[in-house]
């Protein structure tokens, strides 16, 4: 059996501990953000009558809307990606709308009571104006 000098058991066991200690360190936290953040937006949707410009999104360019989604785009605030249609055939594109903030999206759609339909809601209506405006 080999002997080690009381120096190198030292050395060895002081490293060791070093790499225990290294390991054992927190980890650097983040700093703190001081600026203020908007409200976090639901995912409401509104329908875009406008994206037959857009050469990906409608390639053959027969995508622009005609009068009625042109009238209904911007007041429909829709619940869901699954679109309620202005009309049998319409072609917009249904986009999210980021104005829409967490707590009037749940008094608009997952309160029954407001919205008895469950579905698509007009800005134009009284109560939804309400409910928008705070």
């Amino acid at each position: 059996m080999e002997q080690i000098s009381r120096r190198r058991f030292l050395a060895l066991a002081g490293g060791g501990v070093a790499l225990a200690l290294a390991a054992c360190r927190p980890k650097p936290q983040p700093p703190v953000s001081t600026t203020t953040t908007p409200p976090p937006t639901a995912l409401a949707y509104r329908m875009d009558p406008n994206y037959g410009s857009d050469a990906v999104a409608c390639p053959d360019g027969s995508c622009v809307a005609c009068f009625a989604c042109q009238a209904h785009a911007a007041n429909r605030i829709l619940p869901s990606a699954e679109p309620a249609r202005a009309h049998p055939g319409c072609k917009c594109l249904v986009v999210p709308d980021p104005s829409i903030t967490l707590e009037a999206y749940a008094t608009l759609f997952q309160n029954p009571g407001n919205n008895p339909t469950g579905g698509a809601v007009d800005r134009r209506w009284q109560w939804v104006a309400q409910v928008l405006s705070g």
